[in-house]
């Protein structure tokens, strides 16, 4: 007979991880260093200030340095300049969940956004995010997948900066024989989708 644990209070602090609700998930990315890329990114021109930056992502200085370094461990190049502050040397390549969600505002998937740096399998997160009642139009985005899958459960090689790996949560009113047609509808979608903003013929 399986027993849920019993649940822990846990005093907040500035510091801590945001983490996924299951102990098997890998950590979805902390909203701060979220508003500090989109911050950075939408000022790409410009050094802004630690204390600016503090103030508008609601955090410490000393947070705000610690964030920068953590940055810089996954691969952004984030610059600083005593006394100054901070700039991007380059826009990241990364989707963050603050500049889709303005992309996508209105639709059925700029609500609810998950986004990893990395993380096994987007299709595991969003099956697990199903059964515990995420609605439709979740979206989980991850720049890494380890494990990540294709059809028919075959290995998918998803390196860091070459793809986008992303699942739809979606409840369809489909009998289960027809859902290999939303496949088919997603692949094509993307493929034009792929054309009309890049110019370029998707294969």
């Amino acid at each position: 007979m399986w027993t849920a644990p019993r649940k822990r209070k846990l005093r907040r602090r500035e510091d801590a991880p945001h983490r996924h609700g299951s102990r098997h998930s890998s950590r979805t990315t902390d909203r701060r260093l979220t508003g500090l890329v989109t911050l950075l990114a939408e000022n790409s021109t410009i050094v802004i200030s630690g204390a600016r930056i503090a103030r508008e992502i609601g955090v410490s200085r000393s947070t705000v340095w610690r964030l920068v370094g953590r940055l810089r461990e996954l691969g952004v190049k984030a610059k600083g300049r005593p006394a100054t502050g901070y700039f991007l040397e380059q826009v990241p390549d990364i989707l963050m969940p603050d500049m889709l969600k303005q992309r996508l505002k209105g639709g059925l998937f700029g609500k609810r956004i998950h986004h990893f740096f990395k993380t096994d399998s987007t299709n595991r997160v969003a099956l697990e995010l199903g059964h515990a009642g995420q609605p439709e139009g979740a979206v989980v985005l991850a720049e890494e997948q380890t494990a990540g899958r294709g059809r028919a459960g075959r290995a998918w090689a998803s390196e860091r900066a070459a793809g986008i790996y992303v699942t739809l949560l979606l409840r369809p009113k489909l009998a289960p024989v027809q859902a290999p047609l939303l496949t088919m509808m997603a692949g094509l979608s993307t493929r034009a989708a792929i054309e009309a903003v890049t110019g370029l013929n998707a294969i």
